[in-house]
């Protein structure tokens, strides 16, 4: 469960289905792959890997069902087994854009901010085979 506090505005509450047991924050053109975008390589059993152009998060497995993925400006109260794996930093450039995607569908949501760079901070529940995925934004 996630308790609210008023340093903490959702931007974005939904139901993505997991890619090859992850998920995605996209930055830049929405739906962009251009050389370097995937740069994020899994190199053992982290949480979560960034590049230039997204951050991938370790999921429970495709079969499992959808992960219940929300992303907050300013951090929420983590209420029970709610784990940081991760501190990455995303720059929105004007006219591009910031969403939360299945990897490698098409099929994402448009996360509100404007350009500018910011700390993102990925939490996850349970930390063995996440079931949500709570991203931060830190201005």
């Amino acid at each position: 469960m996630i308790t609210y506090v008023d340093q903490a505005a959702l931007l974005v509450a939904v139901e993505i289905e997991p890619e090859y047991g992850q998920i995605a924050l996209k930055a830049g053109r929405l739906g962009a792959a251009e050389d370097g975008y995937w740069a994020p390589q899994w190199e053992g059993d982290e949480g979560a890997v960034s590049g230039s152009g997204c951050i991938l998060v370790a999921t429970r497995p495709d079969s499992d069902g959808v992960v219940d993925v929300a992303v907050f400006r300013g951090r929420p109260h983590f209420d029970g087994d709610w784990a940081r794996v991760h501190t990455a930093r995303v720059v929105v450039e004007e006219g591009g854009g910031l969403a939360v995607a299945m990897t490698v569908s098409d099929e994402e949501t448009p996360v509100p901010v404007g350009a500018g760079a910011y700390g993102v901070e990925v939490w996850v529940r349970p930390p063995a085979l996440p079931e949500a995925v709570t991203f931060v934004l830190i201005d």
